[in-house]
C-alpha cells in the first residue's frame, strides 16, 4: 500500500530520507539499539551483502507501537533498488542488511534515532516512532557469486595474490587474542569491550575489521566459514583456539573463565616458576645448613684452620 502524505512524498522518498532529526529528541528518551533478527535464510548462505553494492529488496513496513502497516513493496510487487553505504536509506537500513545473502529474510526493528527521529512522516508514522520492517534480500545486482567448489563450499579463500588462509593463521598464532570484527557490528563491539575489560593482558587484542578491507575481508570471511563453520562476525580465538561470537565471550565472562584465558597462559606459568624457585631455594639452604654441622667435607674439609 502506498503512502499518502500530505508532503505528498512517495514511499521511495521516505525510504531515501536518511536526515533525522535526532536533536528533538526531547529530554529523558534514551537511545535503543537496532533489533536484527534472520528469520529464514538458504542452506548455502555465503555470498553477502556488503557496503556499496546495489541490492533489490522487498520489504513491508510497521510500527512497533501499534502493528500498523505504513509500506510495502509486496503489496505493488515492485522490489525496491538502492545503494547500501551511500546514505540512500535510514540507518537501520544501512546497518541492518549487511551480511544478507540473496533469499534471506529478516526481522528489523528500528529506534527513532535509526529511523526518522523527532520527525513525523505524513500521517502514519508519528515522531520519535520505532519501525519494524520485515524485509528480503532478492538479488545483489552488482556483483555475482563466486565460483564454488564441489559440493557447494567455497574453494580456498583467495582474491589475486592475497591468501586468506595465510593471513588467518599466522594471526592466530602471532597473538594470542584475535577477534575478527567489522566496524558497524554491535555484537562485535561487545566482544571487544568484553576482551578489553580484562586487566593484566600480556598484550591487546589482534583486531581485523573485515568490512574495511574489501574483497580482502570477504575472502577472510569466506575462509573463517570453512574454518568454523561461523559465517558471521565476530570470529574470536584465544590461545590459537576457535572461541565462538560475543554470546559465548559473555558467557565465559560469567563462569569466570574469561579471564584466565585473556591473561596469557606463559605470563601465569612465569610466576608459578618463580614461586616454584623460591621454594627450591630454600629446601637447598635448609639442607646445606643441616649438612654443614657434620664431619664431612662440606663441614670442615674446606674451612681454613689456623
Amino acid at each position: 500500500m502506498r503512502l499518502s502524505m500530505p508532503s505528498m512524498l512517495s514511499s521511495a522518498s521516505l525510504l531515501l530520507l536518511s536526515l533525522v532529526a535526532v536533536s528533538l529528541y526531547p529530554a529523558g528518551v534514551s537511545a535503543a539499539e537496532l533489533g536484527i533478527e534472520v528469520v529464514s535464510k538458504p542452506a548455502e548462505c555465503t555470498f553477502l551483502s556488503q557496503n556499496l553494492d546495489q541490492l533489490s529488496m522487498h520489504y513491508t513496513g510497521t510500527l512497533a507501537s501499534d502493528g500498523s502497516k505504513f509500506d510495502s513493496s509486496r503489496d505493488r510487487n515492485q522490489p525496491f533498488v538502492f545503494q547500501i553505504g551511500r546514505g540512500q536509506v535510514i540507518q537501520g537500513w544501512e546497518k541492518g542488511l549487511l551480511d544478507m545473502c540473496p533469499g534471506e529474510k529478516r526481522k528489523l526493528t528500528i529506534p527513532p534515532e535509526m529511523g526518522y527521529g523527532g520527525r513525523a512522516m505524513g500521517s502514519k508514522i508519528p515522531a520519535f516512532s520505532t519501525l519494524v520492517f520485515d524485509v528480503e534480500l532478492l538479488e545483489i545486482k552488482n556483483r555475482k557469486p563466486p565460483v564454488a567448489a564441489q559440493g557447494g563450499i567455497p574453494s580456498k579463500a583467495s582474491s589475486g595474490n592475497f591468501n586468506a588462509e595465510k593471513l588467518v593463521e599466522t594471526a592466530i598464532k602471532a597473538n594470542h587474542v584475535v577477534i575478527f570484527s567489522k566496524s558497524f557490528c554491535p555484537y562485535c563491539k561487545r566482544a571487544k569491550q568484553l576482551i578489553a575489560s580484562i586487566p593484566d593482558k600480556k598484550a591487546e587484542a589482534k583486531i581485523y575489521e573485515l568490512d574495511l578491507m574489501g574483497d580482502e575481508g570477504a575472502a577472510i570471511q569466506a575462509y573463517l566459514l570453512q574454518k568454523t563453520g561461523q559465517r558471521t562476525v565476530p570470529n574470536v580465538f584465544i590461545g590459537r583456539k576457535w572461541i565462538g561470537g560475543s554470546d559465548k565471550l559473555a558467557e565465559l565472562q560469567e563462569s569466570g573463565q574469561l579471564a584466565a584465558l585473556v591473561i596469557a597462559p606463559s605470563a601465569i606459568s612465569f610466576m608459578q616458576a618463580g614461586a616454584g624457585l623460591v621454594v627450591i631455594a630454600g629446601i637447598v639452604y635448609v639442607a646445606s645448613r643441616y649438612f654443614g654441622k657434620g664431619s664431612g667435607p662440606s663441614a670442615a674439609g674446606y674451612r681454613k684452620t689456623g
